[in-house]
């Protein structure tokens, strides 16, 4: 298999030539052919800025100096479908072509492990593509780490049903609730942090006992303080375990202006070794998910084809990626545009110092909590069959493009396509673009929440959706739309003539002039190829009879009403 610079080589710097031919052969060849003289293009020095080697067979790099001499200048790179299988190799392709700003390796196998590197790969790259790489979630962690500018990633068909990754902070909220304290107070607030600091050090032995420290807080002065998060909470099993989590604690209370005012200290009998802690500080599990710092640069994030089915492992990713402005869901068979409480706090997601943390955090949670800054979503091809669905995207802040196509609640509705997106356009006040339309003008708009009003008016109260009362309220209560049937009554009275009788008959306008004739056979002795037919509207008398000579035209296309005339004649 070739290395990246023989697969670039062979591309663009090997001349084109006749191959495989021996004299004899390349005469007889020229004498075929019509021969074009086309100036010699100087050799490359360099390859262009969008490389594309997908589906080589490349499975190394080659020569690093070599391919940071000819790619000094690639901005775009394209190694999909190849044979690729080491994150080191390709973090040295990276880092010897400094100015790529796009790199696709969709289809490789690098599923991974991945060593952090000793220097950042690149600080130019903006947008990865991993799609079909079934990269795991510690290998997506370092990446993330390691590509701090990245704006765009490709997460797609790499079969994930669950997010393994989280972002909840646990440092204290308390300088939006506790304003009221003073720099003193934060000091002695600090002083008795390591008070029972000490006193927790002096009541730890050398046996495998756990020693769960719990701070709570009831000093009255404290009243808007919170409880110290999983900082405050101390596992030991050694005595130099426990001088590390000390420290640690010791740098958590100095940090913490809302002091501590009480310590409960519990021994609890002997349990498996305790979960360890990132450099970073935040907790890990290994059987669930890791908490990772935030992801503030990230801005669009393509995740279709992954068979992930509840909102709750997309709001994880709207924790890790606060910034995200673009989400591609489509072909996902999320269920439902809602979190559950009670599968938020599980014991097997988070470790056992964060769980209390995470039981706040999720309680009050909202299916749009963390995508402040979202613009465009499309969640086509999702399983979702409610319109509450619908109702909880309107409330994403700035959404403005959305795509909803192909899913099962349009399949139950009985209204044609139009109907659908106004009921859509209805409910979705802010969204300006709609399954890839083009912009919702204010007319229809407006003409669509009216519809919305009239097609709801007639309902139950309790089938009336939220969004029902806000829209009487800008339009007021509008009175049903009057239905008008354009179309001719089917049997109509009119007068039939013949010599001197005159009989009224009840017609089917939409049968032909011939038939009529037929059909007058058996009234008047006298055949219907001898007939001849006058219309006489009686509205319009003074104009006279009009000859009905076309037998094949329908009689509703004379604008015949109740009341008028046909006379019979009879040809001579």
């Amino acid at each position: 298999m070739p290395s990246l610079l023989e697969a670039l080589e062979r591309k663009y710097f090997t001349d084109c030539q006749l191959e495989n031919l021996n004299d004899d052969d390349a005469a007889a060849e020229t004498e075929k052919i019509i021969s074009i003289y086309i100036p010699r293009l100087p050799p490359l020095l360099s390859v262009p800025e969008l490389l594309v080697l997908n589906d080589c067979d490349i499975d190394c790099a080659g020569d690093f100096e070599a391919i940071k001499e000819k790619c000094r200048r690639v901005r775009e790179l394209d190694l999909a479908q190849n044979k690729l299988n080491d994150w080191q190799e390709v973090f040295h392709i990276l880092e010897h072509m400094p100015r790529v700003e796009f790199v696709n390796l969709s289809k490789n196998h690098l599923v991974g492990p991945i060593c952090n590197p000793t220097t950042l790969p690149t600080n130019s790259l903006r947008s990865m593509v991993l799609n079909g790489t079934y990269l795991d979630w510690p290998c997506v962690e370092v990446l993330l780490d390691n590509l701090p500018l990245l704006e765009e990633l490709h997460l797609s068909l790499n079969d994930y049903k669950e997010v393994l990754i989280d972002s909840i902070e646990f440092a204290a909220s308390g300088g939006a609730g506790g304003g009221g304290s003073g720099s003193t107070q934060g000091e002695d607030d600090v002083n008795e942090g390591e008070e029972m600091i000490n006193e927790l050090c002096a009541n730890v032995d050398d046996n495998n006992d756990e020693v769960s420290v719990r701070v709570e807080r009831n000093d009255s002065k404290q009243s808007d303080s919170h409880i110290l998060n999983s900082n405050n909470t101390t596992t030991a099993t050694t005595a130099t375990t426990t001088e590390t989590e000390t420290d640690t604690e010791r740098a958590a209370a100095a940090a913490d202006v809302e002091a501590i005012a009480e310590t409960e200290i519990e021994t609890t009998p002997t349990t498996p070794p305790p979960t360890p802690t990132s450099p970073t500080g935040s907790c890990y599990t290994e059987s669930k998910c890791k908490h990772i710092q935030p992801h503030r640069k990230l801005k669009t994030l393509h995740f279709t084809g992954n068979p992930v089915e509840s909102w709750l492992e997309i709001c994880r990713l709207g924790r890790v990626f606060p910034s995200l402005e673009n989400l591609v869901l489509a072909d996902c068979p999320i269920k439902a545009i809602q979190t559950d409480a009670a599968t938020n706090v599980n014991n097997n997601d988070c470790p056992t110092a964060c769980v209390e943390d995470v039981e706040m955090s999720h309680k009050t949670e909202c299916p749009h909590k963390h995508f402040h800054n979202l613009l465009f979503l499309n969640l086509s091809y999702s399983n979702i069959s409610t319109w509450d669905d619908i109702d909880q995207i309107a409330k994403f802040p700035k959404l403005r493009n959305l795509r909803v196509k192909n899913w099962p609640l349009w399949e139950r509705l009985e209204c044609t396509e139009h109907e659908r997106r106004q009921l859509l356009i209805a409910r979705l006040p802010n969204v300006s673009l709609l399954n890839g339309g083009g912009v919702i003008s204010a007319d229809e708009r407006e003409d669509a929440e009216r519809a919305f009003i009239r097609h709801y008016m007639d309902k139950p109260e309790w089938e009336r959706p939220k969004r029902y009362d806000e829209l009487v309220t800008k339009h007021g209560k509008l009175d049903p739309l009057v239905n008008i049937n354009l179309k001719p009554e089917k049997r109509l009275k009119v007068f039939i003539t013949y010599k001197e009788k005159t009989e009224t008959r009840l017609l089917d306008v939409y049968c032909t002039v011939g038939d009529l004739k037929t059909r007058l056979e058996k009234l008047i002795d006298l055949p219907a190829n001898k007939m001849r037919l006058y219309y006489v509207d009686q509205d319009f008398k003074e104009f006279g009879p009009e000859l009905m000579k076309y037998p094949n035209k329908r009689l509703y296309s004379y604008n015949i009403q109740a009341g008028d005339e046909i006379i019979i004649d009879e040809k001579k």
